[in-house]
């Protein structure tokens, strides 16, 4: 029975036209292959075949692909592993061709690539020789009618209900497939930020069969490197080299070995958007904290500029957390830096309200502190400061007016010596008694009269000649007299001295000169003029102490700001461990 079909497909093939000789040729392989299927086949049922093949002759013609495609369709199963013995492992090699890197999501840590996926294995059902079809040796099959290794991504982040995208899988005649799916990975990543915006980060893609062990599907790479010839460069991240490596794990649930592949990626943050847009910003505000202490105490300024830049770190601070993931593992360098200037600006404001309240007790008549002296005297020296006020040792005197303990510089006269006299010994008590001879009543006398001023001595005595009092004649608590220069008798004088004597000068009367009235006001006067000489030079000497106290916290915190800025920005950058020993890098 084979022999009569066989002879009837040659008698059919040669009957043909020249144009149907491929059709001949399919119908004789197609009732050999019948014939083998089926020997329990009968003769009438091969001659009604043989028949119905020879009266439809002018059946339109099948291309060589078509042909090979439905002979290949032949009795295939997609579902099962394409090899005749069961115990032969099917390889599959895996490639990748990146094509793109979309983004790293530090927060979520997730990275984003478009690749191509490269599949190749071979596929026994699938050969065919290709002098049967005139030459064809590659057919283009859509994927679904094949079996196809179920290569996933172990570590993606996305649900596998959309599958890969549906190319069509390159067959050749030798059985080997090649299936190149574009695939955009949402894979993890573990991100180390620990030197942002100057970090490295390396992420993997691991690559292998689901359900398949080793034995069944061997999954291996396909080459040594990864293809970038397609690669589109990312403003954000430098790539500097992929890598493939192929892995066999064996997990708890099966005594089997699971092959895998995992590409790795190595990548480098382009840190210019971060040091216009973040870094330069951080040193000019680190630069303003340091004008907190040029401000003088009395423009009220000096905590609102503190405060302002602290609120503008601040918000740096936000802008950067907003962008980094939230791990207590890492902490990132660009925090480290906000950190220690927001630290050295709260510091500073507090120094601000310090110095102002140094400032500020010069007004309260607070007599400065001896050791506060000889630190300002000391850190002016250290620093080339003249002082004007503020001296280490206490060349001022003393002087006690009620209750009230002042001190002021001790100076030959505080009068002007356009007022014609020298006010300063009115400051002693005399005891006065009205109408009574001043050079008889032995407690006073007037030794110089100018116009309007009248100056009085407590001394025992003194002659008209000689109006200076001796050094015996000054108590103690008596300050010192500007009547040591020597002073003429002016005729003024002498003419009022002597109506004194003639009693042209009355203690009290209508027309009289009240002398006991002149004493007090002029002691009064004076004693406003030296408390207010007295209290500006206090308050002097506090704001003389809190310039140099500012002069000297602002060269601390020039110097600790450019140490937390070189050593944040410059120093620990350099401590990474550098990539560019051991990797080949991609871009520049």
């Amino acid at each position: 029975m084979t022999r009569s079909i066989q002879g009837h497909a040659e008698v059919l093939r040669d009957s043909v036209r020249p144009q149907q000789t491929g059709l001949a040729a399919y119908v004789h392989e197609s009732l050999v292959n019948y014939t083998h299927r089926r020997p329990d086949l009968e003769a009438e049922h091969v001659e009604c075949l043989w028949l119905e093949i020879k009266i439809n002759k002018s059946t339109p013609l099948l291309v060589d692909e078509q042909r090979l495609y439905r002979r290949l369709r032949v009795n295939y199963d997609p579902h099962t592993r394409p090899v005749y013995n069961a115990s032969h492992p099917v390889v599959v090699k895996i490639g990748i061709t990146l094509t793109q890197i979309f983004d790293l999501d530090e927060k979520n840590q997730v990275l984003t690539t478009n690749v191509w996926l490269d599949h190749e294995w071979t596929d026994e059902k699938m050969r065919w020789d290709p002098e049967e079809y005139n030459g064809l040796k590659v057919l283009r099959i859509p994927c679904k009618h094949i079996w196809k290794p179920d290569i996933v991504l172990y570590n993606s982040v996305e649900d596998y209900t959309d599958g890969y995208m549906q190319a069509l899988a390159m067959v050749k005649h030798d059985g080997n497939i090649f299936w190149p799916p574009i695939v955009k990975f949402h894979s993890t990543c573990q991100i180390d930020i620990t030197f942002f915006p100057f970090d490295d980060q390396v992420c993997s893609m691991k690559l292998g069969s689901w359900a398949y062990d080793g034995f069944q599907v061997d999954v291996v790479n396909r080459s040594s490197g990864v293809d970038l010839s397609n690669y589109v460069s990312n403003g954000e991240w430098m790539l500097l080299k992929v890598e493939t490596v192929r892995n066999v794990i064996y997990y708890p649930c099966c005594p089997e070995p699971f092959p895998d592949v995992r590409f790795i990626i190595y990548l480098r943050r382009r840190t210019l958007y971060y040091t216009y847009n973040v870094i330069i910003p951080c040193v000019m505000l680190s630069t303003l904290t340091l004008l907190v202490f040029w401000m003088s105490p009395e423009s009220g300024e000096k905590v609102t500029l503190g405060l302002t830049v602290l609120l503008a770190f601040s918000v740096f601070m936000l802008l950067i957390a907003e962008n980094m993931p939230a791990t207590s593992s890492y902490v990132p360098l660009i925090g480290v830096y906000l950190t220690s200037v927001m630290a050295l600006t709260s510091v500073s404001v507090v120094l601000a309200v310090l110095v102002s309240n140094i400032s500020y007790r010069g007004r309260k008549d607070k007599v400065m502190p001896r050791f506060l002296r000889v630190c300002v005297t000391a850190l002016a020296r250290v620093m080339c400061f003249r002082l004007h006020f503020v001296t280490n040792d206490d060349i001022g005197r003393r002087t006690k007016y009620g209750s009230r303990n002042v001190w002021y510089k001790g100076v030959t006269n505080l009068v002007s010596n356009d007022s014609g006299c020298s006010l300063m010994d009115l400051e002693s008590n005399v005891d006065y008694q009205p109408g009574a001879h001043p050079a008889a009543s032995g407690d006073a006398c007037f030794t110089d009269l100018e116009p309007d001023v009248v100056t009085v001595h407590s001394t025992g005595h003194c002659t008209e000649h000689d109006p200076t009092p001796q050094p015996a004649d000054i108590t103690p608590d008596q300050p010192l007299a500007s009547s040591s220069r020597s002073r003429a008798k002016s005729p003024r004088r002498t003419e009022f001295q002597r109506s004194w004597d003639g009693g042209g000068v009355e203690s009290s009367g209508d027309g009289g000169v009240d002398l006991d009235d002149i004493v007090g006001r002029l002691r009064s006067l004076l004693q406003r003029e030296e408390e207010k000489d007295s209290g500006e030079d206090l308050c002097r000497q506090w704001q003389e102490a809190a310039e140099v106290i500012d002069r000297f916290l602002f060269w601390i915190f020039v110097v600790s700001t450019v140490l937390a800025t070189v050593t944040s920005l410059v120093f620990l950058p350099l401590t990474k461990q550098e990539l560019d020993a051991n990797v080949d890098i991609f871009e520049t």
